[in-house]
């Protein structure tokens, strides 16, 4: 298993076929968030179970094979789909397209 430090924001996450999913929004405990797109757009949990490899900036999961065997021998390492992820630092902005306001 990869050392969560290893990860960070805004590193380029990979699939398993090198395909790129997107970038890392925001680290936890258990899992790292991906940002797929625009903030509305959604994202991905990502157990740092499914991570094979870190290398400079960019994080590799596992193929879907692998991160089968990586789910029934850690029982939890899961790619969980979310969407319209919202970011705090985003609420400055959002609404403010200048239609007038309160």
């Amino acid at each position: 298993m990869i050392d969560r430090n290893q990860i960070h924001e805004g590193m380029l996450v990979r699939n398993g076929e090198g395909e790129t999913m997107g970038r890392v929004l925001d680290c936890e405990d258990e899992d790292f968030i991906v940002e797929k797109g625009g903030i509305l757009s959604g994202g991905y949990m990502v157990s740092y179970g499914d991570v094979k490899e870190v290398s400079g900036e960019e994080v590799r999961l596992a193929s879907p094979h692998e991160e089968d065997a990586a789910r029934r021998a850690e029982g939890e390492a899961e790619i969980r789909p979310i969407e319209g992820l919202w970011r705090a630092e985003d609420a400055a902005t959002y609404g403010d397209e200048g239609g007038g306001g309160f």
